[in-house]
């Protein structure tokens, strides 16, 4: 019986369910449909019909230059959100700033156009003869599918790339030796912040490394660390003799990885090779933004969750669970914003926010007033600029710290808030 479009669908929107789990992917039907008759293993076949599935929700983004939020643009960003990137609805809700009724029409939407790409690849692969696949590709096609796993569980966070240079250089000592290879570094000494996954950066910095080391036998490999505006720039230079065959003109498997890994951290590589045979290769990191917010709460638990808030945001969450310790951290960062819950042991919230008002370096901080106890009118009495009960959502704190950011030379308070906006 030949295979209809609905039940393609329905086989399709399964996989989807179950995108991570290796026991039950390799059961569907579609998982032989995409990806052949092959002499795969268990393991190898949920990844290549994973592999394929990311691909083609990669292939209906209609364009980077595009907002996330962008409405041309919303049915892939909840595809690789909820799919790519592991992320539950709500999250995806949360970044893309609509309603549920929203996303599940865009939802819909969106797995409809996905099948529709997919199908009509599957039926002109049926129509056309079966090409041979080579071992290569089988390979490539396996190694892609392990590096987008490897993203698929991974999330971004501010990441020091010095240190994780250091940890990579004293890693390859036994190489470079082995290799008779030099290496320079040259950096600023000074803490560079990426936002970048940590396991991901290492594995881009170490596969790098290591093709640079292989292609500068005898040679000089030179590694620069510099922080631009808005990136990380490492660049790393080969130096051989010129009469040497350069293996650095073969681009092998390792490196399409390493471009697929970058790629996926939002940054950028570019790879060329001078006339005279030296390989050079050229990374921008997104640098992590510097907007420190102080959150002071002795509930390590509440601090944890602002940081998850503001992952991927333009804001830097620094923790503070006793007002002491808030007063030390708010002199020697200099916050952008402060929040404030008012229930705490010893010094209480009302006390820290009296103590934080009367330094005069620190007076005009925004200062924001978290809690679960309905005070508006005393927290703006005492010099609070906003107040926000408890339970705080991501959407409410997101407006509360823009609009301060780009309001802190407003210091009356917001508003006195009604009830229901409590």
């Amino acid at each position: 019986m030949e295979l209809t479009k609905e039940a393609f669908a329905e086989q399709v929107k399964e996989a989807l369910s179950h995108l991570y789990d290796v026991a039950y992917l390799p059961r569907l039907e579609l998982t032989y449909l995409l990806t052949g008759d092959g002499n795969l293993s268990w393991n190898e076949r949920a990844q290549a019909l994973r592999h394929i599935l990311i691909q083609a929700i990669e292939r209906l983004d209609p364009g980077e230059t595009l907002s996330l939020r962008a409405r041309e643009r919303r049915s892939y960003a909840i595809l690789f959100g909820r799919y790519a990137r592991s992320m539950t609805s709500q999250d995806v809700m949360e970044e893309l700033a609509i309603s549920e009724r929203q996303y599940w029409r865009e939802h819909r939407k969106a797995v409809e156009a996905l099948v529709d790409l997919l199908w009509e690849e599957y039926r002109r692969r049926e129509q056309s003869l079966p090409e041979f696949i080579s071992l290569e590709e089988e390979e490539e096609a396996i190694a892609c599918a392990e590096a987008d796993l490897m993203v698929a569980h991974s999330s971004p966070e501010e990441v020091n790339v010095e240190e994780i240079i250091h940890q990579v250089t004293c890693t390859l000592q036994p190489v470079m030796r082995s290799k008779r290879a030099q290496l320079t570094i040259d950096m600023l000494n000074l803490p560079l912040l990426a936002f970048v996954n940590r396991a991901i950066l290492r594995q881009i910095c170490l596969n790098l490394l290591s093709y640079a080391i292989d292609a500068a036998v005898d040679g000089i490999v030179s590694l620069q660390l510099r922080g631009l505006p808005e990136t990380v720039q490492l660049t790393i230079t080969t130096t051989t003799q010129p009469d040497r065959e350069n293996p650095a003109r073969r681009i092998g498997l390792g490196l399409k990885i390493v471009q697929r890994l970058i790629k996926a951290q939002n940054g950028q590589i570019h790879i060329q090779v001078d006339e005279l045979g030296q390989w050079s290769a050229t990374v921008d990191f997104p640098r992590a933004q510097c907007t420190p917010i102080l959150v002071i709460d002795d509930n390590r638990a509440i601090i944890n969750l602002f940081q998850r808030y503001l992952a991927g945001s333009k804001y830097r969450v620094v923790g503070a669970e006793t007002g002491q310790r808030a007063l030390q951290l708010a002199i020697q960062i200099r916050p952008a914003i402060i929040t404030l819950d008012v229930m705490m042991p010893n010094q209480d919230g009302w006390e820290t926010l009296q103590a934080l008002k009367a330094i005069p370096e620190l007076r005009d901080i925004p200062l924001i007033v978290c809690s679960i106890l309905n005070e508006p009118e005393l927290a703006y009495s005492l010099g609070a600029n906003d107040f926000i009960r408890k339970p705080v959502s991501r959407t409410m704190l997101l407006q509360a710290l823009d609009y301060w950011l780009s309001h802190s030379n407003l210091m009356a308070p917001r508003h006195p808030r009604g009830p229901e906006d409590i």
